[in-house]
């Protein structure tokens, strides 16, 4: 292992660190760099509970007697297809389940709330159509949440066996 004093053998950051390690500039930079910190610290405006737009929403159609994978071809995948096209949504994310798709959108930070649903509203209550009416397929049902609604943790419990619960 090459010395300090061997300034030959050392890379780079070797004869940084060798500059610094004897220097007297060393507590002086160190020093500011403490205070800039806590300076930073102090003049950073703080707010308990700040007003950000982060809208979400959760679309629930009911689609009774379907299988899960009837539901995700017949209304996730469409439906999906569909709000994609609507401005300022960030991500679609959806689960689909015997006889019911759940399709949860999020709109981009900084949408206005109540502009946002409207364009959601509208988008899917103006293609009520978008689904033959002798299917048995619901009207959606949309759930708007704000970012104070959004869950911490979430908890999903499985179990190997099929005669079994998962609890």
């Amino acid at each position: 292992m090459p010395s300090a004093g061997n300034k030959s053998t050392l890379g780079l950051s070797g004869k940084i660190a060798a500059f610094f390690y004897r220097s007297h500039l060393t507590p002086l930079l160190a020093l500011v760099g403490l205070f800039m910190g806590i300076f930073a610290t102090l003049m950073t405006p703080k707010e308990e509970d700040p007003q950000i737009d982060v809208t979400f929403a959760n679309v629930f159609i009911a689609y009774p007697g379907a299988s899960a994978a009837e539901v995700e071809s017949v209304v996730t995948f469409p439906v999906e297809k569909l709000l994609s096209e609507i401005k300022g949504i960030k991500h679609i994310f959806s689960t689909s389940n015997p006889g019911m798709s759940i399709i949860g959108v999020q709109f981009k930070v900084g949408e206005p709330r109540s502009e946002a649903l409207v364009r959601l509203y509208n988008k899917l209550y103006s293609h009520q159509d978008f689904f033959p009416s002798n299917m048995g397929i619901r009207s959606p049902l949309i759930k708007p949440q704000g970012i104070d609604e959004v869950p911490v943790l979430t908890l999903t419990f499985t179990s190997d066996f099929p005669q079994k619960s998962a609890f």
